[in-house]
């Protein structure tokens, strides 16, 4: 039986998380994601992001996601290939993410993973959440 968290602790955990994303940039990899996080990888890097501190907000109990003010949009890819998992560097914080088209259900969802070089890509959905109740 997985792990049931009450509301409190569930909601501390995924506070926890988000901050600790903080400023800092997401890089879009082809390839599939490491089975660590921070791993070592030879992905080929085919954008960018820059994510202000403000970027996420609460969602409800132990839900995290994209705050509704802000809007990550036009970055243009540098290479052409389908994303396949995505990074997020503040410091020494390194958190991975699973990567899907937009509604598709992945940690992050974006307009387009099937990118060719200069595309204009949007993050459309940033989804963090812990356990069940």
């Amino acid at each position: 039986m997985p792990l049931k968290l009450a509301a409190g602790p569930r909601n501390y955990l995924a506070q926890y998380i988000a901050y600790s994303f903080g400023t800092g940039f997401l890089y879009l990899y082809t390839g599939t994601q490491p089975v660590s996080g921070g791993g070592s990888h030879s992905d080929t890097k085919l954008a960018s992001f820059y994510l202000p501190s403000s970027y996420l907000e609460s969602k409800g109990t132990g839900d995290w996601g994209l705050a509704a003010a802000y809007n990550p949009t036009n970055t243009s890819a540098i290479a052409a290939g389908t994303i396949g998992w995505a990074r997020h560097i503040n410091g020494s914080n390194v958190t991975d993410f699973s990567v899907t088209i937009t509604s598709g259900g992945g940690d992050l969802e974006i307009n387009n993973v099937n990118i060719s070089n200069s595309d204009s890509l949007d993050i459309t959905a940033i989804n963090i959440t812990m356990g069940e109740t």
